[in-house]
């Protein structure tokens, strides 16, 4: 998985935290003491889960364009899709796509950035379009019988 310009660092989080845990007190009015193990346990809780998503397997990938009722397949390669006019502006390479210009308000869709992993949309609903990625995975998700 690339690494992305804009990483936030869950040093805030873990602060907050730490924070929080001192300043509860016990119902018999001692104070709680944070050990080593609590931190070990609150690290391994936030990693963990980040490990697994940025881990998971992509399979094939395909990127669609949802324009109101039509769904389009747009090869995943180096490219540059222009829409209504050139009010829309679309960036596509072998990783992913994201709306680079927008007429809308807000530009929401431009703020929101890559979609790079299986199921993940980035839509600009003033336009009505969305930019899909799908997956085939080979392995399963569920086995039922």
């Amino acid at each position: 998985m690339k690494l992305r310009k804009n990483v936030w660092s869950l040093k805030p989080l873990f602060c907050y935290i730490i924070k929080t845990m001192k300043q509860q007190n016990c119902a018999d009015g001692k104070s709680l003491k944070i050990t080593k193990f609590d931190i070990i346990v609150i690290c391994l809780l936030i990693i963990i889960p980040l490990f697994y998503i940025a881990h998971q397997p992509n399979g094939n990938k395909k990127l669609f364009l949802i324009s109101g009722n039509e769904k389009k397949e747009i090869q995943l390669k180096d490219q540059i899709i222009k829409l209504n006019n050139g009010d829309v502006v679309i960036e596509v390479t072998k990783d992913g796509a994201r709306f680079i210009e927008n007429n809308c308000p807000g530009n929401i869709c431009v703020k929101t950035g890559w979609a790079e992993r299986c199921g993940q949309t980035v839509a600009c609903v003033p336009n009505r379009l969305a930019l899909v990625i799908e997956c085939e995975k080979e392995a399963f998700d569920a086995v039922s019988r």
